[in-house]
Formats: C-alpha cells, structure tokens, sequence
C-alpha cells in the first residue's frame, strides 16, 4: 500500500488517514460549540451587564460533560430501528441524527440573536447553551466508539492525539 506519512514506528496508508480524518471532523465538530460557550459566551455576557457571579454559575451547564458515564451504555446498544432505518450503521444512527439536532439548536440561537441586544434573550440562551452541551458530550460517547470499532490497535495511539487534538482546536 502507498503510504502517506511514516517514520521509523507510525506508519500512515490511505485508510488510516480516511479514518483519522473523519475522527477528526467528528471531534472538530463537538469542540467547537464548546470553546465558543467557554471561551466566548462570558465576554459578550459581560459586555451585557451580566454579573461575574451569574457568569460562573453558567459552569454548570457543562455538566453534561461530567455525567455522560450515566447514558454512555444506552449508546452501545443497537440504535431504535427508526434511527436505523433512516441512517443506517451502528454508529451513523446516533451521529447523524446528534449532529442534526445540535445544527438545529444552533440555528435556533442565532435567530434568537438576531435581536437588537445580538444575543438572545438569557433564559433561552441558557437552555441553549445546555442542549447544546448534552448533544455534543453525547455525540463524544458515539465517536468513541466509532473510533473503538474502526481504529486497528496499532493506530489507537494516533487516533486518540487525532480527538485530543481536533476538539481543542474546535
């Protein structure tokens, strides 16, 4: 096979990279909304008047970071035969669909900010700012395992800087 990259220990094949590259998409994809709400979100919050206590209390909706542990099984399970037949794979059934719904809530928001303030208003934002955090920790437990199934063992080591990586620049 052609190879793409290789050094003395790593060695790079057109699949590997096709599969490092969707991984990659996949994680860009979950970190982005993520930087904005933690990085971005409490400037313009600030800008707004918003106190510094009320700011910090916006940590909690992150949470369903920390406790995705609790719904990760749900999603090792064959997906409902809806989700199934309306986007075949193991995996594709929940993706898709996370990725839609997280597109959707997004859409959402920046209709809301199209008021004159440019945020939308605090109660919606708040929930949407949550949504979006649950979607994208949910759709983290689905690239695990994609990552699981389709990774070889020798390339496991490489995928997990590619997710480490690819959601840090998001």
């Amino acid at each position: 096979r052609p190879l793409l990259w290789h050094t003395e220990r790593v060695l790079i094949n057109r699949k590997t990279a096709s599969k490092l590259a969707l991984l990659s998409s996949l994680y860009f994809a979950q970190g982005l909304p993520f930087g904005f709400f933690t990085q971005t979100l409490p400037v313009l919050l600030r800008e707004r008047g918003v106190s510094l206590e009320k700011i910090g209390l916006g940590a909690w909706l992150a949470v369903p970071w920390a406790l995705k542990f609790l719904w990760a099984p749900l999603l090792d399970r064959p997906a409902p035969r809806a989700l199934q037949a309306l986007f075949p794979g193991r995996r594709r059934a929940f993706l898709l669909p996370l990725q839609l719904l997280t597109v959707a809530v997004l859409a959402a928001l920046a209709l809301l900010a199209l008021a004159p303030a440019g945020l939308p208003p605090l109660p919606p934002l708040l929930i949407g700012v949550f949504l979006i955090n649950l979607l994208a920790a949910t759709q983290d437990i689905a690239t695990d395992g994609l990552a699981v199934d389709t990774l070889d063992e020798t390339e496991r080591g490489l995928g997990n800087g590619v997710q480490v990586a690819a959601y840090r620049v998001g």
